[in-house]
């Protein structure tokens, strides 16, 4: 199957576990860490690009509690997100990692 079918079958939700495109959205009340994939160049605001830059811990310490050092980082000053940037299903897609948004409950 090629990179365009499995990009379209998601976008339709014919994947098994996904949902459609209207459902995979951002808002306020998305929980910080969530992945998502969007169809254009840019992630949302409250988002950044999961491509696996370093981030201070002071700076946002409710995502490293959730990461850790799991994609990277010294664990003291620094932690890291996961680079999906190879991962989109097609050229000009991105993933975005929620990190303005609400603690998720255990």
């Amino acid at each position: 199957m090629t990179r365009a079918a499995i990009a379209s079958m998601l976008l339709a939700g014919m994947l098994v576990g996904t949902q459609p495109a209207s459902a995979q959205t951002f808002d306020e009340t998305s929980y910080i860490g969530s992945v998502f994939l969007v169809g254009f160049g840019f992630c949302p605001a409250g988002t950044v690009e999961a491509a696996g830059q370093l981030i201070d811990i002071t700076s946002d310490s409710a995502l490293y509690s959730l990461l850790g050092i799991r994609f990277g980082g010294d664990g003291r000053r620094t932690f890291a997100l996961p680079d999906l940037r190879n991962s989109a299903p097609v050229d000009g897609m991105r993933y975005c990692i929620v990190v303005d948004g609400v603690y998720p409950p255990r």
